[in-house]
């Protein structure tokens, strides 16, 4: 069994959600283990092997990749091998800085690619231009020492270059991620209206049988079935609010009425609105 990394073993919290360390003597490798928070490799030297769920990627000095909570990797055959380990809550981190979430790439790099099972996905590094990378460890350095307020802020800038990395990366990864991009930013000013899977391909560029086919490589799932997904947890996030009617959160959010919203929320969460919101009422 892999062994797990925890949050708390690293005082990761909602005050302090990054910190940095660095391996400047690794041994030979490194055996497969799994973590609850988000972790960016970046290479300082030397090379080796990282294996994620089983798929090996060759890795040198100048490479950053990112492992996403829960996925099993390892490293093998390292050579004079030194890395800064960013460790990160990736969901605090994009409520505290919505401008680095929305940047073009952000989920393809730290989202989507990490967790991606398909199999043009495997963890694969992408590689800043000399110089960003210079940057790139400076900042790390800054908040390997301090940990202080502007730490976050300081991992926001390495965030928003690492995800210009991605962006100018290889042409045929980066499309597949770029293409969904498109439609899931779509979906976020579209998800309360009907709309059919065309119109959803439309809104991407794609043809419908790529947009499912990047779906289903990507998000494990086809369109629509994302698209009922959001839905209901956007009805989710509105049941919070207890002056909003079950009537105006089901049309808000693309159903066509309280009931189907009813219905399709017992079988998602396994229980019904009103037992749902009950959870959020003051004692």
């Amino acid at each position: 069994m892999a062994l797990v990394l925890r949050s708390i073993d690293y005082n990761l919290t909602e005050k302090n959600p990054v910190a940095v360390f660095e391996i400047d003597r690794a041994p030979s490798g490194y055996s497969p283990h799994r973590h609850e928070f988000t972790e960016i490799a970046v290479i300082l030297s030397g090379e080796g092997r990282h294996r994620l769920d089983g798929k090996g990627v060759k890795l040198r000095a100048g490479d950053c990749f990112v492992v996403a909570p829960g996925r099993i990797h390892s490293f093998e055959a390292l050579q004079d091998f030194r890395v800064l380990n960013v460790l990160f809550l990736e969901s605090v981190v994009r409520a505290r800085l919505p401008e680095v979430a929305g940047l073009s790439g952000y989920r393809g790099f730290l989202r989507w690619e990490p967790t991606s099972r398909g199999p043009h996905y495997a963890g694969s590094p992408v590689r800043p231009e000399p110089e960003k990378f210079d940057f790139i460890v400076g900042l790390l350095r800054y908040i390997e020492k301090e940990r202080d307020a502007k730490a976050i802020l300081a991992l926001g800038l390495v965030i928003a270059e690492l995800c210009r990395a991605f962006v100018a990366g290889d042409v045929s990864t980066v499309g597949r991620f770029t293409s969904l991009e498109r439609a899931i930013v779509w979906l976020e000013s579209h998800y309360g209206e009907k709309f059919s899977l065309a119109d959803f391909a439309r809104a991407a560029g794609l043809s419908m049988a790529t947009l499912n086919r990047r779906f289903r490589e990507i998000m494990g799932c086809s369109p629509m079935e994302y698209v009922r997904k959001e839905r209901l947890r956007r009805a989710a996030l509105a049941l919070h609010d207890s002056s909003l009617k079950l009537p105006i959160i089901a049309l808000s959010t693309g159903f066509s009425d309280a009931p189907h919203l009813e219905r399709s929320f017992k079988r998602e969460y396994g229980m019904g609105t009103r037992d749902y919101r009950r959870q959020f009422k003051s004692p």
